[in-house]
């Protein structure tokens, strides 16, 4: 079960990251 744990946590930490990255390059690519 623990190894099922972590596995969910570092999907959904994985998927955050990648989603707070496509905000920020989106806010770069943006003149405003």
């Amino acid at each position: 079960m623990g190894v099922v744990k972590s596995l969910k946590l570092f999907k959904t930490d994985s998927g955050v990251g990648l989603r707070v990255e496509k905000r920020s390059f989106k806010g770069l690519n943006s003149p405003s």
